[in-house]
Formats: structure tokens, sequence, C-alpha cells
């Protein structure tokens, strides 16, 4: 028979509580090659992100989004989720991909709720709720606009 595959070769379980920041960095370098978005997360460049998730199938997305991290436990795999919520955000404040990044932040919060309750993640979380949230007002108005053109064009 094959040899079987070890999901989690190279993990050793251990706990990490964050506070070595540079050591995460390093190691979520280290972690990268888990997925194409773990590579693209550690980039500045939140373009890229957008683009290599829009070019994926629903299945795909999905799998990539869950790769990022493997719990609580796995300190590379927590920055990397830091990461991608940074692009999630950054994305958002530059009013790209509205509905797109909603499915990917539906997509995190279901992967890796566990992983977002962590205090090394309530900063950049924030960061993305309040990005949501003025997105979401952004689109409120400009529903409410086109509804006002659409009671415009239609009054007698």
């Amino acid at each position: 028979p094959p040899p079987e595959d070890d999901a989690f070769a190279g993990d050793d379980g251990s706990d990490a509580d964050g506070s070595d920041a540079d050591g995460a960095v390093a190691d979520a370098a280290a972690e990268a090659s888990r997925c194409r978005l773990a590579a693209l997360s550690l980039a500045e460049d939140a373009t890229d992100v957008a683009t290599h998730l829009g070019a994926l199938g629903a299945s795909a997305l999905d799998a990539e989004i869950a790769l990022l991290c493997r719990g609580p436990h796995d300190a590379p795999g927590v920055e990397l989720v830091r990461r991608f919520a940074r692009h999630l955000a950054t994305t958002l404040e530059t009013h790209g991909h509205f509905d797109a990044v909603q499915a990917y932040l539906h997509r995190l919060v279901q992967h890796h709720a566990a992983v977002l309750s962590l205090p090394q993640l309530r900063g950049p979380l924030a960061t993305l709720a309040a990005a949501q949230r003025a997105a979401a007002a952004r689109f409120r108005g400009l529903v409410h606009e086109n509804l006002c053109l659409l009671e415009v064009a239609t009054a007698d």
C-alpha cells in the first residue's frame, strides 16, 4: 500500500501565545507552501490575493481558506489568517470586490472561528470589522440612491 501522508507533519501541536511576532512571520513564510493563498497573503499587495481567489471555483476557494490555518496551536497559520484578514480589510477600504469579499469573509469565519477569537487577532479583526461597517454603509447608500432614482423614474 502507498505510504500515508500526514497533513500535520512537522506540527508539534504546541500552543503559541503569539507574543513572538517576528518569529510568527518567519514561521508563516516557511509555511507559505501550504497553499497559494498563504504565499500571497504574506505579500503586501491585496490585489494579488483578490485576483487569485476570484479565479478559483467554489471548492478550491474553500480549500485555500481552510488550508491557511490548522487551529489555534498553529502559530504560522494564525499569522497567515491575520495577514489574510488585513488583505480583506484593505480590499474593502478600496471599495473593491464587495460581494466576493463577503463570501471570503464568510468562509474565513466558518473555517477559523476558534483562531479568530485569539487575543493577537483582536487588532486586525477590529480593523476588518471597521472596514466591513464602512463598506456596508456605502453599499446601503448606493442601494438607497438607486431606489430613490427608480421611484422618481416611475412616479406618475
